[in-house]
């Protein structure tokens, strides 16, 4: 694990603590969490970085497009016995109210 300043720590933070508050994670399927949280993390560390409302809205939307390809839904069994399978995830590019866009808008 490397050596986080101040700043890096706080960002980590943030992101656990969204995760951990989180009813959204249990949609997905097993190890969906880590990805997404070394997602943002990566995601979230360029925000500083960005000159205007574009460079942001770019950001946002290369996040949402790669949350749709990379995350899928995990298996569930309904009540009635009915399984509804695991498929790509449409939360984030399609409807813009996961955690991650949160985050997103919260950091700017």
């Amino acid at each position: 694990m490397k050596n986080m300043n101040s700043d890096e720590a706080k960002h980590k933070n943030i992101i656990d603590m969204a995760f951990g508050f989180s009813a959204m994670t249990r949609v997905f399927e097993k190890r969906s969490t880590a990805k997404i949280v070394n997602r943002l993390d990566e995601t979230l560390s360029q925000i500083a970085s960005l000159k205007n409302g574009k460079e942001f809205q770019n950001l946002h939307d290369d996040f949402c497009r790669w949350f749709a390809q990379n995350v899928k839904t995990a298996e569930r069994k309904n009540k009635n016995g009915t399984i509804k399978p695991s498929m790509p995830a449409s939360y984030g590019y399609q409807r813009p109210n996961t955690v991650g866009s949160y985050l997103i808008a919260f950091w700017k």
